[in-house]
């Protein structure tokens, strides 16, 4: 398998791991989790396997790449209208295995509410993480 395809697998597996970490699949976290694996180029078949066996963690080579992942995590969480303190903890372990900074991603976490639909602007979101860069 391609490292290409190893990255999608695992983007969208770190997606079922937050939409089951409170315990429950609701159905607009399945519409989005769809979405984003069709946006990837990822087939139906593809999906279900994933929610049935979930692949291995393997992160996206570019840092870019995976700041977008954690706001694509970041929206999942936000999806049903309810991040409980047991989704919130696995944004932020993700977060964590991403390679991101710890100080960034939280800042990210506090500012989603400022936004529409909890979408931070690409700009603002590259300038919450350039501000933490050592």
């Amino acid at each position: 398998m391609s490292t290409e395809n190893k990255e999608k697998y695992s983007a969208i597996s770190q997606l079922i791991e937050v939409a089951m970490s409170d315990g429950h699949l609701h159905e607009e976290e399945i519409k989005f989790i769809h979405a984003v694996g069709k946006q990837m180029g990822l087939g139906d078949d593809e999906l279900l396997k994933l929610i049935k066996s979930p692949a291995p963690f393997e992160p996206f080579e570019s840092e870019l790449d995976r700041i977008v992942q954690f706001q694509r995590i970041c929206l999942l969480m936000h999806v049903d209208g309810n991040s409980e303190s047991k989704e919130i903890n696995t944004v932020k372990s993700l977060g964590l295995k991403l390679g991101l900074n710890p100080k960034a991603t939280g800042e990210v976490l506090r500012r989603m509410n400022e936004y529409e639909n909890n979408v931070i602007p690409p700009q603002d979101l590259i300038n919450i993480y350039l501000k933490y860069k050592n």
